[in-house]
């Protein structure tokens, strides 16, 4: 793209989050307030990277004070993620979120895509009124793709954490 228009776009994206979130984006310097980071935390970055640079994150990673990862794969910012990257993503899910019981064990499970998604609920992870629950002691069966099952994990950790969306930027 030509520099002109990445300069605008960077623009428009700044101002947005001035406006709504109320904090400058030239201000935030993730390198100063990383080693006081603990939640584990995969970095992946592409090798050939010009837009952001790999050493980048290195420097974050080496500094982070947390469970850490780091994963360089050939391509640049834009590129496809390879895809032992991508099963690397979902496996730290797994383990960071420790969801091991709700993940099928089974590969032929994630071929057919859902038609519905099932719903969560506070008490014990899934809503039995609704036609999920005879899924739930055999698997969760061919309804079921790893996306969703990404995005549940992350709903569930999130409702029993009692994290909640809202931080502090410095």
């Amino acid at each position: 793209m030509p520099g002109f228009i990445v300069s605008m776009g960077t623009k428009f994206i700044a101002k947005s989050v001035r406006d709504k979130a109320k904090f400058e984006l030239d201000k935030v310097k993730p390198i100063n307030h990383v080693d006081k980071a603990f939640i584990p935390i995969l970095f992946g970055h592409g090798k050939d990277d010009d837009f952001i640079l790999p050493t980048h994150s290195e420097e974050l990673h080496e500094k982070y004070a947390g469970d850490k990862n780091y994963i360089s794969f050939e391509g640049d910012h834009n590129s496809n993620r390879p895809q032992f990257f991508n099963d690397s993503v979902v496996i730290f899910f797994i383990n960071s979120l420790q969801v091991h019981s709700i993940v099928p064990q089974d590969k032929k499970e994630f071929e057919n895509p859902p038609s519905t998604v099932p719903d969560f609920d506070g008490n014990n992870g899934f809503d039995f009124e609704d036609d999920f629950s005879n899924q739930y002691n055999g698997g969760f069966g061919q309804d079921v793709t790893e996306e969703d099952m990404i995005r549940m994990a992350m709903e569930e950790s999130m409702k029993i954490s009692g994290a909640d969306n809202t931080e502090n930027v410095e």
